[in-house]
């Protein structure tokens, strides 16, 4: 298209990741697909960055909203009191936790909030798909992708940790 490349580095400049850069063009361009009538000529341009621009503010501050809740998730898990039966399971308990933190970090921003979403009780992908300004049609192959990027990782954190185990022996 005659505006994609402008809409794509328009948009990229304000969220910084390119596959939410990528999924953020196209859903403008499905938009003008739904609107292309109503869309006068000479005005197609301007339409288009407005809402490029609507849809990468929308995605700034969902992101901003995840990280909010992710630091109120922590606080409140600081706050409960957990008195295992065990200490042995509190430490196994913790060390997982840990290492689920660590992998979420490390996947991209829109795969850790479509899980983080996900896992919190966002179950139905029309909620996910307006909480996370998705395409409805695409949460669920963005879901699945997120989830093996997600076992991928962790499956490479266990390895690492057990390398160093090794190396510790």
């Amino acid at each position: 298209m005659r505006y994609h490349k402008l809409l794509y580095s328009h948009i990229w400049r304000m969220v910084r990741d390119q596959q939410e850069a990528e999924d953020l063009t196209q859903t403008v361009f499905i938009q003008f697909h739904h609107h292309y009538d109503a869309i006068e000529e000479e005005k197609v341009k301007g339409w288009l960055y407005r809402v490029a621009t609507r849809l990468g503010l929308n995605a700034i501050r969902d992101r901003q909203r995840y990280q909010n809740a992710q630091k109120n998730v922590s606080k409140q898990h600081e706050l409960i009191e957990h008195k295992p039966k065990q200490p042995v399971e509190e430490l196994l308990r913790t060390e997982q936790q840990l290492r689920v933190q660590a992998v979420l970090s490390r996947l991209s921003e829109r795969d850790g909030r479509l899980l983080f979403f996900y896992y919190a009780g966002l179950k139905n992908y029309t909620e996910l798909a307006t909480e996370l300004q998705l395409n409805p049609k695409s949460v669920g192959k963005m879901l699945a992708r997120a989830k093996l990027a997600f076992k991928k990782a962790y499956q490479a954190e266990l390895e690492k940790e057990k390398k160093g185990e090794d190396c510790a022996l």
